[in-house]
C-alpha cells in the first residue's frame, strides 16, 4: 500500500513539474492567435501556413496557435472548444500538434495566461467566420473582451492588431457553407471594428484583398495554388469558407509586412 502512495504521489509531482515546464516564460516579439485559417492539422496550404513561413523569413520571434472552429471567447474563459486539436506555429516549429482538452497547458489555450507567458510586443488575433449569423451583441461583446484582455498587459495601440474575415473562395459546384458570403462578411466586420474602436488596430480582410489579381469579378477567390501542396482541390473543392493557397499565401504576406 505504502508503495503504491509513492508512485501515485510521485506520479503527481512528475505531472505537475512537466505542466510547469510547459507554461514557463518564453519572450516572443509577435504572439498570434485564432481559428482554423490560422491552424488546423487538415490542411498545409492556409492562412496560418503561410504567415509561419514569411514571419520566419523575416527572423522575427514568434508564436502562433490555432484552433479550429473557435472564436473569441474559447480562449478567454470557455473550454467549449478545448476539445480541438491545437496547433502551434514558431521559429522552430512549423507545424506542431499539441494536442486538446487539457493536454494542452492554459498558457497554450487561454489569452491571459498566454500573454504572461511570452510577453509579446506584438498581438495579431483573427476570427470572425465563426461569428457568422451571431447575434450583434454576441460578437461586439467578445471583441471587447479580447481587446481588455490584450490592453490589460500593456500592449499598447499601434501593436495590437485585430484581423477580420476576407472573401470566399470559388467552388466547383456548391458552395458548403451557405452562411459565408459577403454580406455578411462585411456584417461581421463592420461590427468587430465598432467593438474594437481605437483601442486596437483593425485590418480589415476585405480591404487588405480586394485589389488581388486572384480576386474573381464575381468577388470570389480563384481557387489557385503552386505551393506543391493540393488541399485548395479535391475534397476541398466545395469549401468556399477557408480561403487556402496562393489566397491564403498573399493575405498573410500581406499582413506580415503589417506586422513587421
Amino acid at each position: 500500500m505504502r508503495i503504491k502512495l509513492f508512485l501515485f504521489l510521485g506520479l503527481i509531482l512528475t505531472s505537475s513539474s512537466s505542466f510547469a515546464w510547459r507554461c514557463r516564460a518564453e519572450k516572443v516579439n509577435v504572439l498570434v492567435i485564432g481559428d482554423s485559417q490560422t491552424g488546423t492539422p487538415y490542411s498545409k496550404s492556409y492562412f496560418g501556413n503561410f504567415l509561419q513561413q514569411c514571419l520566419k523569413n523575416k527572423g522575427e520571434s514568434f508564436v502562433t496557435y490555432g484552433r479550429g472552429g473557435t472564436r473569441p471567447i474559447h480562449w478567454l474563459d470557455n473550454s467549449d472548444m478545448d476539445l480541438v486539436t491545437t496547433i502551434q506555429r514558431d521559429n522552430f516549429n512549423e507545424e506542431k500538434n499539441i494536442g486538446w482538452g487539457k493536454m494542452v497547458p492554459l498558457c497554450k489555450r487561454r489569452l491571459a495566461p498566454m500573454l504572461r507567458r511570452h510577453s509579446p510586443q506584438k498581438v495579431l488575433v483573427f476570427f470572425g467566420d465563426n461569428l457568422l449569423l451571431h447575434p450583434q451583441d454576441y460578437i461586439a461583446s467578445q471583441s471587447k473582451k479580447m481587446v481588455e484582455v490584450i490592453r490589460s498587459t500593456g500592449i499598447p495601440f499601434n501593436e495590437c492588431f485585430f484581423l477580420t474575415p476576407t472573401y470566399e473562395m470559388e467552388v466547383e459546384s456548391q458552395r458548403n457553407m451557405p452562411g459565408k458570403n459577403l454580406d455578411n462578411t462585411k456584417a461581421v466586420n463592420a461590427i468587430i471594428k465598432a467593438a474594437v474602436g481605437n483601442r486596437c488596430q483593425v485590418i480589415d480582410g476585405l480591404e487588405l484583398m480586394e485589389n488581388s489579381p486572384l480576386l474573381l469579378e464575381s468577388k470570389l477567390f480563384k481557387r489557385s495554388q503552386s505551393t506543391g501542396q493540393t488541399d485548395c482541390f479535391g475534397k476541398s473543392a466545395n469549401d468556399n469558407i477557408h480561403f487556402c493557397g496562393d489566397a491564403a499565401q498573399e493575405m498573410a504576406n500581406k499582413v506580415c509586412d503589417i506586422l513587421i
